[in-house]
């Protein structure tokens, strides 16, 4: 969850209802460096998923969090897929499913070791994904994954 250490008090008053004590509590954990920000914001995320999803999906989205963000070269257990009916350039693939914005997006990915196939880098522009490699992971960035399979 993307918001400032200095905002989550309120999060937690308004969204989740917590009590004045309570919220002051966790302000003077936080000052004090007994609370660290980043756990609790994973709990404020989780629980807020907990209230419009349910427990189960909360529990979901923490593991679903922890697999992308924190594990190094770990992929989400779930993710897209796309049938692949014959072989097809990186770039395309990128540019159909709406991956990057260009074809000179996903080159400057490239040159930064950005986009990645079964977990290593693609660096040539003109790299192909052949039917007899699938079934593949694509990735771009830390957080779009698509698992490519054959069509048919």
């Amino acid at each position: 969850m993307s918001i400032p250490d200095k905002a989550m008090p309120i999060y937690y008053k308004l969204v989740l209802g917590w009590s004045p004590a309570r919220v002051k509590e966790l302000e003077e954990g936080l000052a004090s460096g007994k609370l660290h920000p980043n756990d609790e914001k994973m709990r404020l995320a989780r629980e807020i998923v907990t209230i419009f999803h349910g427990s189960e999906a909360g529990e979901a989205a923490q593991k679903h969090w922890d697999q992308v963000h924190r594990s190094h070269g770990g992929l989400p257990e779930e993710m897209p897929e796309e049938k692949l009916a014959t072989e097809e350039r990186v770039v395309d693939i990128l540019r159909r499913l709406n991956f990057v914005g260009s074809g000179g997006e996903a080159k400057r990915l490239m040159q930064q070791n950005g986009i990645r196939l079964n977990e290593q880098p693609v660096t040539d522009p003109q790299a192909t994904v052949r039917l007899d490699m699938l079934p593949a992971v694509l990735q771009v960035g830390k957080r779009k994954f698509v698992r490519l399979i054959p069509a048919g």
